[in-house]
């Protein structure tokens, strides 16, 4: 299950329903089958209202979901959106029937074949989006199953986990975190998974998805325990085709130094240690 060089479009989408899980915290579901056909998780696409043109730019967003009946083809997609300023405050006004532009499906995705050891999704926050589409996609084909997979869902305070209900409906064991003690697991997602693989020792994987500042210490925490994990890199990529070069990222290149790559061409989801976080990791 890797997304890669999947077709993509650009139509015009209907608006078909606007779901608040929180003040700031939205979802939008979109008519979108072309759209629905060929996304993967891990993959994004861009969207926006018609006619607006201020932001100039178009928004990325994960694919959050497919929507639509099991075992016959969806009719869209949703995606799962902060309302973080003028762009994100335009969608958020758009109601059933109101259409917007999309561009997508866009990047590759994660690589998530059957796996014979534990499997963990790691999301800190937002970065639940394109879990729950792995999660979903994973349980529904196979590739993950509820013996041998986990989902470990962290925030500041159980509030931030506006998707554990989606998470719960994949069937996958869920377990939730919050640094602030008002869910089950004190702590962050990172600090539960490392209690995860104290706990449940033997080959496992990972698929991690948050803010950025969380993938320097899981990689520490990874280190010697050789254990493959993907992460997805958040960037503003303005044109997701690789043709404006705004959302470049540093990654470790055949001699091991640096090399910069687009990540909505070459990501958004990357082998965690191919990134470069920061100048110490450079090679210089």
């Amino acid at each position: 299950m890797r997304g890669g060089e999947t077709s993509r479009a650009f139509a015009r989408v209907r608006v078909l329903a606007q779901t608040a899980l929180r003040p700031d915290i939205l979802r939008m579901d979109l008519d979108a089958p072309f759209a629905a056909a060929s996304a993967t998780p891990g993959q994004f696409v861009h969207v926006r209202p018609i006619g607006a043109l201020d932001p100039l730019l178009p928004r990325p967003f994960s694919v959050y979901r497919k929507l639509g009946p099991p075992g016959r083809p969806p009719k869209g997609i949703a995606i799962l959106y902060r309302i973080v300023g003028r762009g994100t405050r335009i969608l958020a006004a758009l109601r059933p029937g109101d259409e917007a532009t999309l561009l997508g499906p866009l990047g590759r995705g994660f690589d998530a074949p059957p796996f014979d050891g534990r499997t963990f999704l790691v999301a800190g926050g937002m970065g639940a989006a394109p879990l729950v589409f792995l999660a979903e996609e994973g349980a529904a084909s196979g590739a993950l199953d509820g013996a041998r997979t986990e989902i470990l869902y962290g925030g500041r305070t159980a509030g931030d986990l506006v998707a554990a209900e989606d998470f719960r409906r994949t069937g996958l064991p869920l377990r939730e975190a919050a640094e602030d003690g008002s869910a089950p697991f004190r702590g962050t997602a990172l600090d539960l998974l490392e209690r995860r693989l104290r706990e449940t020792p033997g080959p496992a994987r990972v698929f991690a998805v948050g803010p950025e500042g969380m993938y320097p210490p899981l990689r520490r925490l990874l280190a010697d325990r050789g254990v493959r994990c993907q992460i997805s890199l958040e960037r503003r990529m303005a044109c997701g085709l690789g043709v404006c070069r705004s959302c470049v990222t540093a990654v470790k290149g055949p001699s091991g130094r640096a090399e910069y790559r687009d990540v909505c061409t070459r990501g958004p989801v990357f082998e965690q240690e191919e990134v470069v976080f920061d100048g110490l990791e450079s090679g210089h």
